[in-house]
């Protein structure tokens, strides 16, 4: 498996944020939870409450975007998350750049409601 191109790395991050602070009314929260991780951290009202939404400053080897809801009891009943913590990660492995942006917006407004 090939690792993502910065290019195409950046371009999926700053789609992503474009869209998470426009189209789902987002807000940009602290960034620095620690010095070795590159994250851009956000916070979004969904249909169950609060989700934290975080995006690695360079994606590796899959497009990943991490989410976590707050209000775990309304979440794990909605949405396919870990019902103990609220995780709902999303990877996607080797497709092309305009197709990942795509998924991850998909699953970002089910979530919006």
């Amino acid at each position: 498996m090939e690792k993502i191109t910065k290019a195409n790395s950046s371009k999926f991050n700053k789609e992503l944020k474009k869209f998470i602070l426009n189209e789902l009314k987002g807000t940009e929260i602290d960034n620095t939870i620690n010095e070795c991780f590159d994250f851009h951290r956000f916070e979004v009202d969904t249909i169950v409450g609060k989700m934290t939404i975080a995006i690695e400053g360079e994606q590796g080897y899959v497009y990943s975007v991490f989410c976590r809801f707050e209000n775990v009891g309304e979440a794990k009943f909605k949405f396919p998350c870990n019902s103990y913590t609220g995780k709902y990660n999303l990877h996607f492995s080797p497709i092309p750049i305009k197709e990942a942006i795509e998924v991850a917006k998909e699953h970002l407004k089910i979530c919006k409601g």
